[in-house]
């Protein structure tokens, strides 16, 4: 039987947004063009990626001082307590790119770390994956946009060198996460993989000093965002993944939201990554990825 796992799943309770899943052309299918991909029944998890799956730094692990500031905040950590897998392998690591996960050894401030597929073991039945953004360098784009009180506007919006920047660094992320999934899909044809999204940490206005930007740069990093994102979900949907649109559903949960958020800004809490999950963004990752585990 054909498997064609496009799903639509509705978030009301978290954040009356739709998440959209996708996965329509299998990338290692079987010659008749059924997908090899397997119900998960409790096996073998690895969480792969950069800083968003590592963590927030608040409860460093082994990993942390390791070099990769992995964390037990991660969502990964989260997942793993819901799933009880047999096994769990982390081999995220802060500032990974997306050779670091197939192909280059990634150097940290401890010691070099080989690349992560080497670490996932045979057989693994689900995979989750934050990849994207140090291939694309958003914090780069954004950082020419932050301002230094409130009132100012450095209009990134209006900048056609920068915006420029912005589809050369997209296009450069499309061909790098493409390789990199590719190969994680050849060694592991029956995993389930489940790919993380970017953004969310910023809505359409500021919020000085947490979020300092003018509401026309956020509503235009905002959108910086959102190309990303359609462009990692059609990478996803072509290993036959799914894809986790962390953007919309984590709207009205950005960094300014007064309650509730799922993010660091700025001025970040002590311990903590700036633009990344806090405890409660990860939480909610991690429920929203195990509702699209197929079982």
């Amino acid at each position: 039987m054909r498997r064609r796992w496009a799903a639509l799943l509705t978030a009301t309770a978290l954040t009356g947004a739709a998440l959209v899943l996708g996965n329509t052309a299998p990338a290692d299918a079987a010659p008749d063009g059924i997908s090899q991909v397997k119900p998960y029944t409790g096996g073998a998890y690895v969480a792969m990626g950069d800083s968003r799956a590592s963590g927030t730094h608040q409860t460093p692990t082994l990993g942390y001082y390791l070099g990769c500031l992995r964390s037990a905040d991660s969502y990964p950590e989260m997942l793993r307590k819901k799933l009880q897998p047999a096994l769990f392998t982390d081999t995220s690591c802060a500032g990974a790119t997306s050779a670091n996960l197939w192909s280059t050894p990634q150097r940290t401030n401890v010691y070099p770390r080989p690349a992560q597929i080497e670490q996932v073991p045979a057989g693994a039945q689900l995979l989750t994956i934050s990849i994207g953004g140090n291939d694309m360098q958003w914090g780069a784009i954004l950082a020419k946009c932050l301002v230094s009180r409130s009132g100012e506007d450095r209009n990134c919006r209006g900048d056609a060198a920068l915006n420029a920047r912005v589809d050369q660094r997209i296009a450069a992320m499309d061909r790098a996460t493409r390789s990199a999934l590719s190969a994680i899909r050849a060694k592991q044809p029956k995993a389930q993989i489940v790919m993380v999204g970017l953004g969310g940490f910023i809505g359409e206005r500021g919020c000085f000093p947490t979020v300092p930007l003018p509401d026309g740069d956020a509503a235009w990093m905002r959108d910086v965002f959102q190309k990303a994102n359609t462009t990692l979900r059609a990478v996803a949907e072509s290993i036959d993944g799914s894809f986790i649109d962390v953007q919309n559903l984590s709207e009205g949960r950005d960094a300014c939201a007064k309650t509730g958020a799922w993010y660091e800004g700025q001025t970040n809490e002590a311990g903590t990554l700036r633009w990344h999950f806090n405890h409660r963004g990860s939480t909610e990752i991690a429920t929203l990825i195990e509702r699209v585990i197929i079982r």
